[in-house]
């Protein structure tokens, strides 16, 4: 930028008798000088006079459209171009020809441009054309005012503000200020109080390299910048300016940057054409600014041939912040976050609070760095109202998948179009949901499968409609769904490396189709899963968070599938299951499924005494113990393992029976009976490939004692199987004594040494809690709590 830095202005002024006088201008277009008097008369159109004005009480007034030839220096009250008209004044004499505007008057300012006219200062090669205000001094702009010349000649045309007094040059609603190609500013410490855009205002800069001068811009004054081509602009001389409008055909060069260092604009920021070359917004700032960061309180509009780049810092790792508080609308040919591959650690961020509408172009961030433990490049909303996103190219994202959607609004983002994005990230302060659909789903990227990728999901913040994960490895992956301000994850699990694509949907309420048994009742909500593009078989795990509406204590919780017409069991052999049914978290894995539809959680009648198996007891005969277990004729069983503990925790392995079809009663001998208790259970195999366990019975050895070691069900409508391991016969009688230990109810049953099943009857007692104890020949049981319904 060319600057004149003028330490001292010493203006003469002339004691002078008489009143003021005015002149009109007369000369018209032919470039006639101002110091020839027959350009000008006392009265407009009026016959020519006898003098020019040129003199501090004098007034020059320019009522017709006219060409000025200026070769001499002018003290004047006041300068008025009026009437619509066109004026150029050109100095062509030299080294420099000066008006200077006297008048300190608001009501007749020394420089008023009228609405509809126009006045433009020029100057001939070598020569400068200056406008001085004395300090006070006053002018009023509603029409335009040009500051042109000829860099190549050498020929300048400016003005000069004061740096005292309480001088206003005032550019109204219509009025614009325009610097030529080789048109000067002069700004100093006080121009900011001096220099006024009002609102409905322009400056206009042609110049290349150029600068915004320090001023006082309303937040619905314009600077339109129409004159870069291989040089940047810099706006680091103001902390405040209105709406900056960017619009270059000219530009021939990547390297013109915005220099909008720690700037708030107040209005919109309109790029309307950069030539196809890149234009940088938030420039490098120097080592010893690491923050960089701009506010535009309006929109950030993008169009045409534009190709603009956030930032781009130059070796240096900074955090740099475009915050836009109103709406993003890109068209153009591309936007881009960051475009240095240095820029490993701090992030840059594209903060919108209005909506996001990307129409034209390519978004992301050229950049190649990469951070798998923090996001380095995002787009965060962060709107107090309900946000939109639209895309016609359908992705925010980068080569190597580390653009991050941060969903920062309590009130939630809504996709308007499928979206594309390398991570999602609810980790602001104030995270919210971001609303998807069918036809508008969300595509994470990134196939690093580790938190960074889904930060911080949670009850508040999740994605709520379909979302898709692309995967690359057998790592688990999650999917962040939640509905009804619940986060209900699901996981994925890959069983091949290759490249493949996966869709979670979790929909509330029923989707139809027949349970089938040993289901007996679904989740009120489940998960569409489907896989949109690959091959691989995949192991889903639901997460539980809360307890489920209809299962009960004696419940088992499973992993279901809907197969296209029925609900059914999907553990297979390698899935999991939850007990009891009240269970309100853990989760649930089926087994590997090569396709995929809907999944539930689904729940179950403990399997391991009421479906499969009516009883199972055990004895001691000698230095053995014989097992028997009886299952139900529906059952249908592929394999029966018997596992043993010596302490009732660590169980391991001693054989295995084959379940055959119609065979109901079975039984094992142990050979290897240990003293003191031996604890055994059965392991189930189902042909569905479900697994069970039967309840722990105790074989005692060498010892003494009696033991109730369970009893099922605890929730009792009418009897309960109280499982008794004893060391002696006799009659044992069960004492049912209410929560404040008054007997209810006493029952004697017969009881052997060894292990056997006894039945309670509860039919007598009223609804509520209660717990039962028993007692043979002076000994005591363990004591077992139970609701009767």
């Amino acid at each position: 930028m060319k600057k004149i830095y003028v330490s001292t202005v010493v203006f003469l002024l002339l004691a002078l008798t008489g009143s003021a006088q005015t002149y009109y201008w007369i000369g018209g277009t032919g470039g006639g000088n101002w110091n020839n008097v027959t350009n000008w008369s006392l009265s407009s159109g009026g016959a020519a006079g006898t003098a020019y004005p040129h003199l501090t009480t004098e007034n020059a007034v320019f009522d017709g459209a006219a060409s000025v030839s200026l070769n001499v220096n002018i003290d004047l009250s006041t300068l008025t171009i009026t009437g619509n008209s066109s004026v150029k004044i050109t100095a062509t004499g030299g080294p420099t020809e000066t008006i200077t505007l006297n008048s300190t008057s608001a009501a007749t300012p020394g420089l008023q441009i009228d609405g509809g006219s126009k006045l433009e200062t020029d100057a001939a090669s070598n020569v400068e054309c200056v406008f001085n205000f004395i300090p006070g001094g006053q002018g009023s702009v509603s029409g335009e005012w040009l500051t042109s010349g000829n860099d190549a000649l050498n020929s300048f045309a400016y003005f000069i503000l004061p740096t005292t007094g309480s001088t206003a040059l005032n550019f109204n609603n219509g009025g614009k200020l325009t610097i030529g190609r080789s048109g000067l500013l002069y700004d100093n410490a006080n121009s900011d109080n001096f220099l006024i855009f009002k609102s409905g205002s322009t400056l206009e800069i042609k110049t290349d390299p150029a600068s915004v001068p320090k001023a006082n811009y309303d937040n619905n004054s314009t600077i339109l910048i129409s004159g870069l081509v291989n040089y940047g602009l810099a706006i680091d001389e103001t902390g405040n300016i209105g709406n900056l409008t960017y619009n270059c055909p000219g530009q021939s060069s990547n390297l013109t940057p915005l220099s909008l260092l720690n700037l708030n604009i107040n209005g919109d920021v309109n790029i309307l054409n950069t030539n196809s070359n890149e234009l940088t917004l938030l420039a490098n700032g120097g080592p010893s600014l690491p923050l960089n960061t701009v506010g535009i309180k309006g929109s950030l509009n993008i169009s045409g041939t534009s190709k603009v780049i956030e930032s781009k810092v130059d070796g240096i790792d900074k955090t740099m912040t475009l915050n836009v508080q109103g709406d993003f609308n890109a068209g153009g040919i591309s936007f881009n976050l960051q475009n240095n591959n240095d820029n490993l650690i701090n992030p840059t961020s594209l903060v919108i609070k209005g909506d996001f509408h990307h129409t034209a172009g390519s978004f992301g961030a050229s950049s190649t760095a990469v951070n798998e433990s923090q996001s380095i490049f995002n787009v965060e909303f962060n709107g107090s109202t309900t946000q939109t996103i639209s895309s016609s190219s359908g992705t925010i994202d980068n080569a190597n998948h580390q653009v991050s959607l941060k969903v920062n609004n309590a009130l939630g983002v809504t996709l308007n179009s499928s979206m594309e994005v390398g991570r999602i990230d609810f980790s602001g302060g104030t995270p919210g949901k971001l609303n998807t659909s069918l036809a508008n789903y969300l595509t994470i990227n990134n196939t690093s499968g580790n938190a960074i990728v889904v930060n911080s999901p949670s009850n508040s913040a999740y994605v709520n409609g379909p979302v898709r994960r692309k995967t690359l490895s057998t790592s688990p992956v999650d999917f962040p769904s939640g509905t009804g301000d619940v986060l209900r994850a699901l996981t994925i699990t890959p069983n091949s490396a290759a490249a493949n694509t996966f869709q979670v949907n979790l929909i509330t309420g029923n989707k139809g189709g027949t349970v089938l048994s040993p289901l007996s009742g679904l989740s009120p909500y489940y998960w569409d899963v489907t896989r949109p593009s690959g091959t691989a078989s995949a192991i889903v795990t639901m997460k539980l968070v809360g307890a489920i509406a209809g299962a009960s204590a004696t419940d088992t919780l499973v992993a279901a599938a809907y197969d296209g017409t029925n609900w059914i069991d999907a553990r297979g052999a390698t899935g999991n299951n939850i007990f009891p049914g009240t269970s309100v978290a853990g989760s649930l894995a089926t087994a590997l499924q090569s396709s995929f539809n809907s999944f539930a959680i689904g729940y179950k009648i403990n399997s391991a005494l009421f479906i499969k198996l009516l009883s199972f007891t055990g004895k001691k005969l000698q230095n053995s113990a014989e097992l028997d277990w009886t299952i139900t004729e529906n059952s249908t069983p592929s394999k029966f393992e018997i596992v043993k503990s010596e302490n009732g925790i660590s169980f391991s392995s001693i054989g295995s029976l084959p379940g055959l079809d119609g065979k109901l009663n079975y039984g094992f001998t142990d050979n290897t009976l240990s003293s003191g208790n031996n604890y055994y259970r059965l392991k189930m195999y189902d042909k569905d490939g479900s697994i069970s366990f039967s309840n722990i019975i105790i074989v005692m050895n060498g010892s003494k004692g009696v033991m109730i070691s369970s009893m099922i069900p605890t929730l009792v409508r009418d009897r309960a199987r109280l499982n008794i391991s004893s060391s002696v016969r006799g009659n044992m009688q069960l004492v049912v004594t209410d929560i404040s230990g008054r007997i209810m109810q006493n029952q004697v049953v017969s009881i052997s040494s060894g292990n056997q099943e006894v039945w309670l009857n509860a039919t007598s007692l009223s609804a509520g809690m209660f717990q039962v104890t028993g007692y043979i020949n002076g000994e005591k049981t363990a004591t077992f709590r139970f609701i009767k319904q």
